[in-house]
């Protein structure tokens, strides 16, 4: 494998990286707690005993980022479920177009990957976790001045984007885990198989429009909510 190849890899990780960060409402969230947790002001200071915090995120992120590569296990044990479903219940029938089979497969993946991403986004934020957690356990403490009575804890201010990061983590791991719960896919894939193959023969009624559009395809399905 050539150079560029690598390279264009390691783009494409980042790239997945920086895409799996970028939730405005995460972000924001995170941010507040920041400023919450790290200003000092003139009307007051939360008490926080930072090297306490910086422990306890480390156990509990380290722990969260050990158990990831375990959860990307079930993830893959997940798809060939969905795989060998796809077989069973679109691919194998003999009374379903293909056409019908091509639009289901495809809608299906489409709300599998969906449906995995959260999860993909947790292990991106519980990690950051994880780094700021051992970051915070080995910089000295010290505050950056900046208004009359104001300053930011250098300390305190990681370690809350610490907590952060970790509390936002957990709450992605929650989608994922909500629609491997309800163990829905069968029922979909039956429902999805039922409405399409519906539309498709609509579609060959006579003087049904030609236009896949016009026969009355049923709207991809949506992620669970």
């Amino acid at each position: 494998m050539s150079r560029n190849t690598f390279g264009e890899a390691d783009e494409q990780h980042w790239s997945n990286i920086k895409d799996a960060l970028w939730h405005p409402l995460s972000l924001i969230f995170i941010t507040v707690l920041v400023l919450a947790l790290g200003i000092r002001s003139p009307w007051g200071w939360i008490n926080l005993d930072v090297p306490e915090i910086a422990k306890s995120v480390f156990g509990v992120a380290g722990t969260m980022v050990a158990l990831i590569l375990p959860a990307a296990q079930i993830a893959n044990s997940f798809v060939r479920e969905f795989e060998n479903a796809i077989r069973d219940k679109i691919v194998r029938p003999t009374d379903v177009s293909p056409q019908v089979k091509s639009r289901a497969t495809s809608n299906l993946k489409n709300e599998v990957k969906a449906a995995l991403y959260p999860a993909w986004r947790a292990s991106v934020f519980v990690f950051i976790s994880f780094l700021l957690s051992i970051l915070v356990m080995i910089i000295p403490a010290g505050d950056i001045t900046f208004g009359d009575g104001f300053s930011l804890s250098v300390d305190r201010s990681i370690a809350s984007a610490a907590i952060g990061f970790l509390l936002a983590g957990s709450a992605w791991f929650l989608p994922t885990a909500r629609y491997a719960f309800k163990l829905e896919l069968l029922d979909r894939i039956e429902g999805l198989v039922q409405s399409l193959a519906l539309a498709d023969n609509k579609s060959k009624e006579p003087g049904a429009p030609e236009s896949q559009n016009e026969a009355g395809t049923p709207p991809p399905v949506q992620p669970p909510q």
